[in-house]
């Protein structure tokens, strides 16, 4: 199970850049990508930002601490009925369900660093823009310096 999860991580990843690709390739005017980017993407977007002469803004997205964020997986990870466990289980079988436990009670101190670790581990290309504490976000202004 686990060498298929893996092949269906590989596959997902390509499928994804292909889509990236054939939307710059369309040339279509607006592409938002949402996935939190780590550095193993940066050539592969860069070489395809060059290739087809986008305009790039990358906005980074904060909350005003790791434990909103915490908080905010465990309650994720509570409604069972709206995850399922694909999302963070290297395999699973129906049958077994009751005996999985929630995949954020063991990784605290993983996801802990990652965050902290966030901005310089993530890729940051064209125009930056980092946003700390959502809540605190003025829409309207973000927009409108993104359309100047």
């Amino acid at each position: 199970m686990r060498n298929k999860k893996k092949h269906l991580d590989y596959l997902k990843i390509e499928m994804y850049k292909k889509l990236i690709e054939e939307c710059m390739q369309r040339e279509d005017e607006i592409i938002i990508l949402e996935k939190p980017f780590k550095i193993e993407w940066k050539d592969f977007l860069k070489d395809l930002i060059t290739k087809y002469e986008y305009e790039t803004y990358t906005i980074n997205i904060f909350a005003k601490d790791f434990e909103t964020i915490w908080n905010r997986l465990l309650k994720r990870e509570s409604i069972k009925e709206e995850r399922h466990p694909a999302h963070y289980l290297n395999s699973y079988y129906y049958k077994k369900r009751n005996e999985y436990k929630p995949f954020f009670e063991y990784e605290y101190d993983t996801f802990k660093s990652e965050y902290d670790n966030l901005l310089s581990n993530s890729i940051n290309l064209g125009n930056v823009i980092n946003l700390k504490d959502i809540e605190k976000v003025n829409v309207d202004k973000l927009i409108k310096r993104l359309m100047i």
